[in-house]
């Protein structure tokens, strides 16, 4: 399956955070998008790196550099890549 994942610039709950480790967990995943940005993005990566390190990640980053987090992923797309309704 493959997971695409947005969030607030503030970041996650810790409920949202513990939904989402629940989510990463217990699912047949292959591979996550989110969009690199500040904030519930970076909290993503962070638990995908945490607890599903195997999962192969794609960042669709959006075009306000100020609001982008610097990652490590398998592949980037354009500042304007698809919309997740396109994956």
């Amino acid at each position: 399956m493959i997971l695409g994942f947005t969030g607030t610039r503030r970041g996650m709950t810790p409920a949202q955070r513990e939904s989402v480790s629940w989510l990463l967990a217990g699912r047949d995943l292959a591979h996550v998008h989110h969009g690199g940005a500040i904030g519930a993005d970076a909290d993503f990566h962070r638990l995908i790196l945490a607890n599903r390190p195997d999962l192969v990640g794609t960042i669709h980053p959006c075009d306000i550099e100020s609001q982008r987090e610097d990652f490590t992923v398998d592949e980037l797309r354009g500042q304007n890549g698809p919309a997740a309704s396109q994956l």
